[in-house]
């Protein structure tokens, strides 16, 4: 008898069991259901457009962008500060946000490369009333200022007037090419327009015993970096010779003969 009840008794727990967890399930699906419903954008929608990072020169003017879809609202973040507020715009940040049609939004800041802007982070956000605000990649902006010296300055004389001048370039950000260099040879002065770490200097008549100057300075879109100088004299070539052997044994054999 009491067995029965005891069978009976796990049975009832069994059942009840059975039906608590069937509700659980059945609450769980109803509740991801009305989500999908209220919320679908949080799901399934994505950045269109994400901001990328920047690298640029000293005192410029650049643009962040991003894009998203079936969103209300569309801002900025910059180190975690809304672009909006005063202190963020006082530091040359300005942002727009503009509708681009079905349903997208477009988000434009404009920014000032000034020294207090470099290494900052900016991130766009995206938001409406059904869904939580989601987040875009975060980007940073680097500035570059003026370039430090070459290194490796040296020369090598060609002949008694030429010098090939050789230097290595100074580090610079990505995307922030130098543009050319600055070189002062005495009183010759000379603007190159590329890259290159090389570049013959001439001169006619040169005194070897006057000292030479040489000065090279890199250059980029905010202007001429520091200078490195090299100092030398020229040096004249000697005259190449004949072997005297040589002349000797001609001369040797013109005899006999």
């Amino acid at each position: 008898m009491h067995d029965l009840d005891y069978i009976r008794s796990n049975k009832e727990r069994g059942e009840a069991l059975t039906a608590v967890t069937t509700m659980d399930i059945s609450a769980t699906r109803l509740i991801f259901v009305l989500f999908l419903i209220f919320c679908p954008t949080h799901i399934y929608c994505k950045f269109t457009v994400q901001p990328v990072s920047i690298n640029t020169t000293l005192n410029s003017t650049v643009q962040f962008s991003c894009e998203a879809a079936d969103y209300e609202i569309l801002y900025f973040l910059v180190d975690c500060i809304q672009a909006n507020r005063e202190e963020i715009r006082n530091r040359g940040f300005k942002d727009v946000v503009i509708p681009i049609g079905g349903g997208a939004l477009r988000g434009v800041l404009t920014a000032k490369a000034y020294d207090i802007n470099n290494n900052t982070n900016v991130t766009c956000v995206a938001s409406s009333q059904s869904t939580l605000p989601v987040t875009s990649d975060t980007v940073f902006f680097m500035i570059q200022g003026l370039l430090a010296s070459v290194a490796n300055l040296d020369y090598t004389f060609i002949n008694g007037s030429s010098v090939l001048l050789t230097w290595t370039a100074p580090y610079t950000l990505d995307n922030v090419p130098i543009t050319g260099y600055y070189i002062v040879n005495g009183l010759v002065n000379i603007t190159t327009t590329n890259n290159n770490t090389n570049i013959t200097l001439s001169t006619t008549n040169p005194n070897p015993c006057v000292l030479n100057n040489v000065s090279v300075s890199p250059i980029n879109d905010f202007g001429l970096g520091s200078s490195s100088i090299k100092n030398f004299y020229y040096q004249t070539v000697p005259l190449i010779a004949p072997n005297v052997s040589v002349i000797l044994d001609q001369l040797l054999g013109l005899s006999l003969q």
